[in-house]
């Protein structure tokens, strides 16, 4: 699988898990402790706008998101539409998502049946140009190293009192 398809089957799954993650849990009775956490996404001391931030509790639950706005100002949600929505309380992994590019608008139609794969000859080329050639590239906006909360070295303490200055400054 070549790495255009891999980032978008990756990215496909990413929304699919979170999506799945935002439906699971809505009892209300049984919700963890949330709280308020906003700050600001920054690359090289600029404001990160339309960034997609991701926190993965360490300790299990279900992940907060939110997208950054035209100052790079985020308000993390975990409970969309929940009076007293937030993060919750504790110690989460951080992931920060910015792409554009035509691989990008790719990334946000929905996936129908790869016909190309289905009717491309054995060897990737076709009239002359390959397959890999032919794929919507997909630029980085904010540094790859950034995008899997995993590996990405961003962690954030949520208190229970909240935290509005919860800024990411990132570097290239």
């Amino acid at each position: 699988m070549n790495h255009s398809k891999q980032i978008r089957y990756w990215c496909s799954g990413a929304l699919i898990t979170c999506s799945l993650l935002l439906l699971t849990g809505c009892g209300g009775g049984d919700r963890p402790a949330l709280a308020k956490l906003s700050g600001i996404v920054t690359l090289e001391g600029v404001p990160v706008s339309g960034a997609t931030i991701s926190l993965v509790p360490v300790d299990g639950g279900r992940v907060g998101t939110a997208v950054t706005d035209d100052s790079g100002r985020y308000t993390i949600s975990t409970y969309p539409g929940d009076a007293n929505d937030g993060a919750i309380v504790g110690k989460h992994k951080v992931g920060i998502l910015k792409i554009g590019g035509e691989g990008a608008l790719m990334l946000t139609q929905e996936e129908t049946t790869d016909i190309n794969n289905e009717l491309a000859p054995a060897s990737g080329e076709v009239d002359g140009v390959t397959e890999a050639a032919k794929e919507p590239k997909i630029e980085y906006l904010v540094p790859k190293r950034y995008v899997n909360p995993n590996e990405s070295n961003l962690t954030v303490e949520v208190p229970a009192a909240g935290n509005e200055n919860a800024n990411f400054e990132l570097t290239l």
